[in-house]
């Protein structure tokens, strides 16, 4: 539950939260990370490592992978095809 009184800042927060949890394996994340422009924050992938020991287990949370980022990826490259058909369209930066 979202308090009435939370700032905006707080409010996506919360939203962003909410909307990764709901959507899991619905294939949006890759979207919203693109749209919110928050790559950056999201390229350690962790994963749990699940070990016994005695009557119970231990979870640890381990890395998996560190990710590569460049802002250029925000936006895809304008194909040549379309550049050639009009010669006033401009490539995406760093493309």
């Amino acid at each position: 539950v979202v308090p009435t009184t939370v700032a905006l800042d707080e409010f996506m927060e919360y939203y962003r939260n909410e909307r990764m949890v709901e959507l899991a394996f619905e294939g949006h994340r890759f979207w919203d990370v693109r749209r919110w422009k928050i790559a950056p924050q999201t390229m350690d992938i962790y994963g749990v490592k699940i070990e016994k020991q005695g009557d119970g287990l231990i979870y640890t949370r381990q890395l998996v992978d560190k990710r590569t980022w460049s802002d250029k990826m925000y936006l895809y490259p304008v194909s040549n095809e379309e550049l050639f058909k009009n010669p006033l369209l401009k490539q995406n930066p760093d493309w």
